[in-house]
């Protein structure tokens, strides 16, 4: 597959997951918010998903299985022109960050609270980190950040559903979520040299599919912001990675 193609794969396959939510969301009774009995849009979308994976899976498996890469054999240092999107991204985290904090103080709401507190702390690690890979420090503790802040996200958000009856009308985000955390994850560990390039060829793109997937849902500004910000700046990562013949 050209390599135009397979950065542009993730996007596409992204949008066409968002207008097949937006669809299976007109499926559930506006009075009890259950899904309508029998509709084939629910297992349209997740066999849609379910194809999307093992296709993003396949892609990853033809990648040598390299492992214990650092951040240099991993990925290019981030061009000048690339910059102004991964700012622009992290910005957009520190203000989901600062609008989830702010609605959860007002409305007393602690765990919205502390997810805005976390994702605002993601936000200015993730600056850190950006400003000492351009000036080849080690970055890989500021990295880490993001990934314990999808974690607590990803804790916060499955207790907000726990009891929820429908999960169509969720599982997106939690799979969306899931997908955030490892993605940050395997970023972080390049900067531990622990990366493994198959993984990251499978995890960046499968969470920007599903994160764009996932902004079909109901969501406050300051989640659509956290959503917008961690899918591009882990496909920004999917744009920076090394090919395996450049090492």
């Amino acid at each position: 597959m050209k390599v135009t193609l397979r950065r542009l794969l993730p996007i596409l396959l992204g949008a066409v997951g968002f207008l097949l939510r937006l669809l299976q969301q007109a499926v559930f009774e506006p009075d009890t918010a259950l899904a309508v009995s029998g509709a084939p849009i629910s297992w349209v979308m997740a066999l849609y998903l379910a194809a999307s994976g093992v296709l993003l899976l396949v892609l990853a498996l033809r990648e040598k299985p390299e492992r214990k890469l650092d951040l240099a054999a991993g990925f290019r240092t981030p061009p000048q022109q690339m910059l102004p999107l991964l700012v622009c991204a992290v910005l957009l985290l520190a203000a989901g960050g600062v609008l989830l904090a702010y609605g959860g103080l007002q409305r007393q709401e602690v765990l919205q609270t502390a997810l805005g507190a976390f994702a605002l702390a993601a936000a200015v690690c993730l600056l850190i980190a950006l400003t000492l890979w351009r000036q080849g420090g080690s970055c890989g503790g500021f990295l880490t950040c993001s990934a314990l802040m999808s974690v607590a996200w990803l804790l916060i958000t499955y207790r907000q559903y726990a009891d929820y009856p429908v999960v169509e009308a969720f599982y997106v985000q939690i799979l969306a979520i899931a997908a955030f955390t490892y993605g940050f994850y395997q970023v972080a560990a390049y900067g531990f040299s622990l990366g493994s390039r198959r993984t990251t060829r499978f995890i960046l793109p499968a969470a920007t599919v599903l994160g764009l997937t996932a902004l079909a849902d109901d969501l406050s500004l300051g989640l659509i912001c956290l959503y917008v910000g961690c899918t591009v700046v882990l496909y920004g990562f999917s744009l920076l990675e090394r090919p395996a013949h450049m090492d």
